[in-house]
């Protein structure tokens, strides 16, 4: 649970961050918002399918297109750490 936790609070927190693009800041508050529906997953003793089909959604979102820059680079790897993460259990 403490690496889903860490992984989870890393994700949050380089998203929380944010970036310079104005045009990416809408795609930032969504991922935030998910992270935060995760967040409650995780605390609430919700099933890890749960958490896995949220996984799953997300990667569907970062399809539709990608975060720009180097802040973005962070938010995708950030986000790739932990879905492999909750992928792999």
């Amino acid at each position: 649970m403490k690496k889903i936790e860490d992984a989870l609070t890393e994700y949050i927190n380089v998203l929380a961050e944010g970036t310079s693009y104005a045009n990416d800041r809408h795609v930032y508050e969504g991922h935030l918002a998910n992270a935060a529906i995760m967040f409650a997953i995780v605390h609430g003793g919700e099933p890890l399918s749960r958490l896995k089909e949220k996984i799953a959604e997300e990667r569907h979102n970062y399809g539709w297109g990608y975060l720009q820059g180097s802040a973005g680079e962070a938010v995708e790897a950030a986000f790739h750490k932990f879905a492999t993460l909750i992928e792999s259990l």
